[in-house]
């Protein structure tokens, strides 16, 4: 009976080792759930980042593209006045030679 008594308190450590791991274990898979839901939290915060981002590169794309269109109409207004300040400058001309020949 003594052997038996020491077999049944060797089998009741050995389940109470046991008991303990399943329990460290339900701890770590607890906190693996926990995680798990931490990262999801966190993924969830980066696309939405990631999201504004974009939306203001395409804000910031448009205004380039913008401000692009009003140097080209810029460019082409002075190339404009240019033009004409040349066919003012040629019309001044003609007139200087046409009053000339009134005077003499």
């Amino acid at each position: 009976t003594k052997e038996q008594t020491k077999g049944v308190e060797n089998t009741n450590k050995k389940f109470e080792g046991i008991s303990i791991a399943i329990d460290e274990m339900q701890e770590v898979v607890q906190t693996l759930n926990e995680s798990g839901k931490d990262m999801e939290s966190k993924k969830s915060e980066i696309i939405t980042v990631i999201d504004n981002l974009s939306a203001i590169s395409q804000e910031n794309a448009a205004g380039t593209e913008e401000t692009v269109a009003a140097v080209e109409e810029q460019t082409a207004s002075i190339s404009e006045l240019a033009n004409a300040s040349e066919s003012l400058a040629k019309l001044a001309e003609d007139m200087q030679v046409n009053i000339s020949r009134f005077r003499y």
